[in-house]
């Protein structure tokens, strides 16, 4: 199944020192601090790490499977003190473009009926995904009626793959679309775009962007108060105060960023995803309904979608 082993032992680490009061970015050393077990089978991880916190000593075990498809962490705490197990981080999630992705194949089902809404009401419908691939689409837009829906993928540069007659890419910037007239699309689509444009005012310029070149529009961002970063995969990652973030991505893999190699590149890591609340999204989007997508009852992100009149 094309299996990647990640190996995150600093991630048990780092999370075993939080519990044990030191600071974020500390990690554990190799003599005997961590002990790693037999593992059931190629597809996955584990490990245990001692931990003694204010609320009792007890151990920390790490189970983490990776496949091509999947990605599951858990981390178990056990207080042999009190005799209890709290779940330190639970974190499942699905690879970002391939179908069994739960999550953006029922946004995609929702944007599907935007445009089928659309086609109710002209013969032809034209999108603009900003920021969009050509894999997305492939994986996720079986139910489109291809014959008469045409997607304009914009990115800040092309990818190799070739266009076709019904996905073509063009290069602009999302917070600046001049190239584009006013309501040149029939629906704009941005999926986890609009957290990685900049500060606010270049939030604001792609709201009203999104909103000028087309009538309807579906964009979707992760939520601010889900407690695992979106794109660190590390759980209060962004309530973390920014020197100990930079600290976090300067020592380990996280989630879909690199290591950074220095301060600097750590540093615009930590800048590029700006995540957002629902009072944000309902300025940015006034006259579009945000709806919220919602885990465990946890709000996981934010949909602003405006139909057609």
């Amino acid at each position: 199944m094309g299996i990647e082993r990640y190996g995150d032992r600093e991630n048990l680490a780092v999370v075993a020192a939080l519990l044990n009061d030191r600071a974020p970015f500390s990690t554990l050393n190799e003599s005997g601090d961590i002990f790693f077990p037999p593992p059931p089978g190629p597809e996955i991880w584990t490990a245990i790490a001692p931990v003694s916190s204010k609320i009792g000593r007890g151990s920390l075990i790490g189970i983490e499977i990776n496949c091509k498809y999947t990605h599951c962490i858990v981390y178990l705490c056990v207080y042999h003190d009190f005799l209890r197990i709290i779940i330190v981080f639970m974190s499942f999630s699905f690879r970002a473009d391939t179908k069994v992705n739960r999550f953006r194949a029922h946004r995609m089902r929702i944007f599907t009926s935007l445009v089928e809404e659309i086609l109710s009401r002209r013969s032809f419908c034209t999108i603009l995904d900003v920021g969009g691939t050509h894999e997305y689409w492939r994986a996720f837009g079986d139910a489109i009626d291809w014959e008469r829906v045409s997607v304009t993928l914009l990115n800040l540069s092309k990818t190799p793959e070739p266009d076709t007659e019904s996905i073509t890419q063009v290069i602009g910037d999302a917070c600046d679309m001049s190239e584009f007239t006013d309501s040149s699309f029939d629906v704009v689509h941005s999926n986890s775009v609009i957290e990685h444009v900049g500060l606010w005012p270049q939030m604001e310029a792609m709201a009203r962007e999104v909103r000028r070149v087309a009538q309807c529009y579906f964009v979707q961002t992760p939520s601010f108060w889900f407690p695992v970063e979106a794109h660190a995969r590390f759980p209060f990652f962004h309530f973390l105060p920014e020197p100990f973030r930079v600290s976090l991505i300067m020592r380990r893999k996280l989630g879909y960023w690199a290591r950074a190699e220095d301060i600097g590149e750590a540093t615009r890591t930590a800048h590029s995803a700006i995540l957002l609340h629902k009072r944000q999204m309902v300025h940015l989007f006034p006259d579009a309904e945000v709806v919220t997508e919602k885990v465990f009852g946890l709000t996981k992100s934010y949909i602003a979608i405006k139909k057609p009149r």
